[in-house]
């Protein structure tokens, strides 16, 4: 049986010997980190690194809240985000090469306990750009941590679920949602960064313009069976679960599904919607999430809501004892969508 594109290149690169180090994963050296189109047309492996230590808190580099410090991508570096996870699942070398260089990330493939996993990361590791893990043959699952530094503890979560699970692909957003200080320009308000104001251009669940919604908009479309999980922390009690929507649904449906999973095992999980088995409760509901909106079939995700509920996206807000309480989240998870 022959096999292409992420998949084929991951297996040879457990059937070879180790690639040489790629050293600290030195954001500058480009030349070593680019792929060569050469090699992987010939059948040869990716680069090899510590893909899950690239998501380690002291390689994030995280512009700081209220910083300034974090700028939304050009238009021509999104798309090229985009063509390169296209390219990567296609397994088209020459594409990947061009892509990588335009869009500043490199590739590489875990080996040995990560064998399977490729990584996209920025090679300017302080610029707040998002970091993107895919599992090529994993479970239909995409875990999406957009506020990894101000809902804490979510991005480690999410970690644990993507290996617990098996889940298809992880996108972690590099920078603090407060970072920024220019508006995002899509609708609604938040006051997690102080007095109520329009949600800041660095709050990727709250944005278009940025290399995570690239991501999520091309691994959506890539891995369309995938239920695509937006993980949230609040200060409320519990957990409140929603498809991005207040709409009614089916008790079929993934979001109602894994808010009946979660009711099973921790108190006071609410739903935004109705159908959901548990009590409804209209409480931070992602109606603003761009990447909700997208899957929902907004035409304009940045300031008009979905169509109507799509079932292939999850927003979950949890308090702070339900994010720690890691093995019940994950049996949940594994009872709702696996």
């Amino acid at each position: 049986m022959r096999v292409s594109g992420w998949l084929a290149l991951a297996l040879v690169a457990c059937a070879e010997p180790a690639a040489p180090d790629a050293g600290a994963l030195d954001a500058g050296a480009a030349d070593a980190t680019v792929v060569d189109a050469a090699r992987v047309d010939a059948g040869s492996a990716l680069p090899t690194c510590d893909v899950m230590g690239a998501l380690a808190p002291d390689r994030m580099m995280f512009p700081a809240r209220d910083s300034g410090a974090y700028a939304p991508p050009d238009a021509a570096a999104m798309d090229a985000l985009g063509r390169l996870l296209r390219a990567s699942a296609s397994g088209d070398g020459a594409a990947i090469d061009a892509a990588a260089a335009d869009a500043g990330y490199r590739v590489c493939v875990g080996e040995g306990p990560q064998a399977g996993l490729t990584l996209f990361e920025p090679l300017a590791l302080d610029e707040g750009r998002a970091r993107v893990v895919v599992r090529p043959a994993g479970a239909p699952v995409i875990l999406e941590a957009p506020h990894p530094r101000f809902d804490t503890t979510t991005l480690e979560q999410s970690i644990d679920l993507f290996e617990a699970l098996g889940a298809r692909a992880l996108i972690a957003s590099g920078t603090h949602r407060c970072a920024g200080t220019t508006p995002s320009g899509c609708d609604g308000t938040t006051s997690a960064c102080g007095a109520p104001a329009p949600y800041r251009d660095s709050d990727p669940a709250h944005q278009i313009v940025s290399m995570f919604h690239a991501a999520h908009v091309a691994l959506s479309e890539i891995f369309s069976d995938a239920v695509v999980v937006s993980v949230h922390g609040f200060g409320q009690d519990g957990a409140s679960v929603s498809d991005g929507t207040t709409a009614d649904v089916d008790a079929d449906a993934p979001s109602a599904r894994l808010a009946a999973a979660l009711a099973a095992r921790v108190a006071d999980v609410t739903s935004c919607n109705d159908g959901a088995g548990v009590p409804v409760d209209v409480r931070l509901c992602g109606t603003t999430n761009t990447q909700g909106r997208h899957l929902n079939g907004s035409p304009d995700a940045c300031l008009e809501p979905g169509s109507t509920t799509r079932g292939r996206f999850i927003h979950l807000e949890q308090s702070r004892a339900v994010r720690d309480d890691r093995e019940s989240v994950i049996a949940a998870f594994r009872d709702a969508l696996l």
